[in-house]
């Protein structure tokens, strides 16, 4: 219902940071996502453009794992189990478009993040690119259990292992 809403979810303090810098510049309102638990880094410089995809690691399978916001720390888990390349975007509807040719290289693309499968960015990037994009994301349904953070991302299959099973089971 807020028109222009720029939408940033890091997944380090140096997405963060970027998030920020051009959240601060724009016209747009904005909303940032930030975690609060001094999760680690994984990016190693600062970032130049927030505004598109962010490579954080080059696989040689044929696998994509798209994600955004602290779960990077678990598919950086499982890529390297799985040799997979990874990138984040932190700024979830972005309008530059120059992700797209890179992520149809990729016969098998995955988007993992911590929200529901409909209406997240794994919908966005399903309605932009029209590539077979497969979710690893919450079921749309009321959270009726309670647990710190390890334990909510196993039970809903967003740990490491649940992850590279999916992916597994998903291949082509």
């Amino acid at each position: 219902t807020m028109p222009n809403l720029q939408i940033f979810s890091p997944s380090d303090s140096f997405e963060a940071k970027a998030c920020l810098e051009y959240a601060y510049k724009s016209k747009n309102p904005s909303y940032i996502r930030i975690a609060k638990a001094g999760d680690p880094n994984f990016h190693t410089k600062n970032i130049k453009d927030i505004a598109t995809f962010q490579l954080l690691r080059q696989g040689q399978a044929d696998i994509l794992l798209i994600c955004h916001g602290t779960i990077i720390s678990e598919v950086m888990q499982a890529a390297e189990f799985l040799n997979a390349s990874v990138i984040t975007m932190p700024f979830i509807n972005s309008y530059d478009e120059s992700y797209q040719d890179f992520i149809k290289k990729f016969k098998n693309i995955f988007v993992v993040e911590e929200h529901f499968k409909y209406g997240g960015l794994g919908t966005y990037l399903s309605s932009k690119i029209g590539a077979n994009i497969k979710q690893i994301a919450l079921c749309n349904e009321f959270v009726h259990i309670i647990g710190n953070q390890k334990f909510i991302r196993k039970h809903y299959g967003l740990d490491a292992q649940s992850i590279i099973n999916f992916v597994s089971k998903n291949t082509q």
